[in-house]
């Protein structure tokens, strides 16, 4: 699946805090869909895979560009 925006701040939502987790939280760049924009605050569907820093969710994939500093990464 093609990369389609890039979160900053991001951090994961772990299982029982979301009906959708685990999923990521963040702020979006560069939504190719054109959905949000640069700067939103987005919860992402469902993690299905990932690979490095790069997340595939049910519906999209995205890359995480920086970590939330006060959360921590499950």
């Amino acid at each position: 699946m093609k990369i389609i925006g890039t979160l900053k701040n991001a951090y994961r939502v772990p299982q029982g805090l979301d009906p959708r987790a685990p999923c990521l939280y963040g702020q979006v760049y560069g939504d190719t869909k054109g959905r949000f924009r640069d700067g939103d605050w987005i919860t992402t569907s469902t993690i299905m895979s990932e690979e490095g820093n790069e997340f595939r969710t049910r519906f999209s994939a995205y890359r995480v560009d920086s970590w939330a500093s006060d959360k921590v990464a499950a």
